[in-house]
């Protein structure tokens, strides 16, 4: 029987990898500007050891002052080594994190003593959620450091301390935090974790991996302080609206009340909780995706309507069975904080709240940023929804056979056919929009076209000088990494603009290219490259 789920796995990973890999080169058919930088500082790192900035392997890659993490172009520059320097290669290590995420949570569901059934179950739905799909075929860091964080998971899911699981836990952590912050924000919430899942009192299998933890947090935090001070200034913390907005708030309460009420605490708090909220909406996770065009096709959402039922039954679920939990420690007169220190790891209730708290904490990242909520910040919060409606209904189910009078395994059958019937079916929609309706919206988003018509400009202008009407300032990179600009001509010629309010530094020069904000930016060059809108344009002059 083992092996018979084994296989099952195995299909799912090989038709996820082939639905993912097939016309990755097309379809997005340009890089967007983050997988472009990725791509190029790639480039440069594999031919001479430097990112476009001439710092040899950094640990923070300033880029066009976002400060990408090294993980995926240092992934990048190894592979260059070995395949040419392709869009599809670029998108390749994303493509695979995405296959193997469905085996993953398999893994995950049993090592939370899920039966085979519900892990397969809780693979089926990662394997044909839209977002996953999507994240897939896009060279996200994020999508490569959610296979990290969920490895780390599956290595912590012990109830003793086995010192080389734990060790390559930490390990694996580290990894993600130089890959995308979202692994370091989480590590000191997993040093808590690991005593709630092995029991407090039981001191001696925590409290070595907590502290590693924490003193690999901080090692990493002070490494990373660059990226770090840039990323805050795009939390509601820092946001010119959210700031500029609290006196407006905070004059709306008189005398006391305006300290009581009117305080920042409470006024970002209030923030955060509705962003939480938010995450949790049918509009963000069913009908849109967010409002972000690079992270779900226009009017699609994340996760079908039946996934998302299951999810609020499955909070509910929990939310009764705590409220039922503490009403009987009450009555029974024990303290509810002695009953957290047995290990949560070894009840059903204890898992469900483990899996309810690593799901909050997975999306605290994105209830702080200012355009919330944010997917490429929450998908450790998607990849666990089915591995919690997988606990709620597995609690749920014996209750269900003894009123209907059946087994539990022909209720688990039952749910499993009907679950994924209904998830293959939303997901053959989604992937004839993918396929059919998305190249033609993508155009308008990514501005397609500007790989093939650069270089034909490139081809035609015979080192003239040419103008790049650019109002967002990211081309040069594209224009970079299309026209393979070598490490020579790319580090003599670049020029940047001065850093703007949030640090960011955009191209102004590279090689025979000028980029401008506007036509009438342009100086002496005769060649000028426009988005019309729909197409890209030469203009001579």
């Amino acid at each position: 029987m083992k092996s018979i789920y084994a296989w099952l796995i195995l299909g799912v990973v090989v038709v996820s990898f082939f639905l993912r890999i097939w016309q990755i080169e097309q379809n997005p058919n340009i890089l967007n500007r983050d997988e472009a930088a990725l791509a190029y500082n790639g480039l440069l790192l594999s031919k001479t050891g430097q990112d476009e900035w001439g710092r040899s392997w950094p640990l923070a890659l300033e880029s066009f002052g976002d400060y990408k993490l090294p993980g995926y172009p240092f992934l990048l520059a190894i592979i260059f080594k070995v395949l040419p320097p392709a869009d599809w290669v670029v998108r390749l290590p994303s493509v695979i994190a995405g296959s193997f995420l469905p085996a993953l949570i398999y893994v995950l569901a049993r090592k939370l003593k899920l039966s085979q059934i519900w892990s397969l179950a809780a693979a089926m739905i990662i394997a044909t959620s839209p977002v996953f799909f999507f994240y897939s075929r896009m060279a996200f860091e994020a999508n490569l450091a959610l296979l990290v964080v969920i490895s780390a998971l599956i290595l912590l899911m012990n109830s003793k301390f086995i010192w080389w699981q734990d060790l390559l836990a930490v390990s694996s952590m580290a990894v993600g935090s130089f890959t995308y912050n979202t692994p370091l924000l989480l590590m000191p919430f997993f040093a808590l974790l690991i005593p709630i899942m092995r029991g407090a009192r039981n001191y001696r299998y925590w409290v070595v991996t907590s502290a590693a933890l924490l003193i690999v947090f901080m090692a990493i935090w002070m490494i990373l302080t660059p990226l770090t001070s840039q990323k805050s200034a795009i939390t509601i913390f820092a946001d010119e609206t959210i700031v500029t907005a609290y006196p407006i708030y905070r004059a709306q309460f008189n005398g006391i009340w305006s300290s009581l009420l009117g305080n920042q605490y409470l006024y970002f708090g209030r923030l955060i909780v509705m962003n939480l909220l938010a995450s949790f909406g049918a509009n963000y996770l069913v009908v849109n995706g967010g409002a972000h065009p690079w992270h779900s096709i226009p009017g699609w959402g994340h996760i079908n309507w039946l996934i998302y039922v299951l999810l609020l039954v499955s909070v509910f679920w929990i939310i009764y069975r705590v409220s039922s939990h503490l009403i009987n420690l009450v009555r029974a007169h024990k303290s509810f904080f002695k009953s957290l220190a047995r290990p949560w790891i070894n009840s059903s209730l204890g898992r469900m709240l483990i899996v309810l708290y690593v799901v909050i904490i997975a999306l605290a990242p994105a209830t702080i940023t200012a355009d919330a909520p944010h997917t490429t910040r929450s998908l450790l919060f998607l990849a666990l929804i089915p591995i919690l409606i997988s606990l709620t209904f597995a609690d749920i189910l014996p209750s269900i056979a003894i009123i209907r009078k059946t087994t539990v395994e022909k209720l688990e059958l039952s749910i499993f056919v009907g679950l994924t019937l209904v998830s293959l079916i939303c997901f053959s929609r989604y992937l004839f929009a993918y396929f059919t309706r998305y190249p033609s919206i993508q155009t308008i988003i990514f501005q397609s076209g500007f790989d093939e018509f650069i270089k034909q400009v490139d081809d035609q202008s015979q080192d003239q000088a040419v103008a790049i009407v650019d109002p967002s300032g990211y081309q040069y990179i594209l224009l970079s990494w299309y026209l393979k600009i070598s490490p020579e001509e790319f580090f003599s010629s670049v020029i940047r603009q001065a850093p703007d309010r949030i640090g960011f530094r955009y191209g102004e020069q590279v090689a025979q290219y000028h980029f401008i904000s506007q036509r009438a930016d342009r100086d002496e060059e005769q060649l000028l490259v426009e988005w019309t809108g729909d197409t890209w344009q030469l203009s001579r002059f």
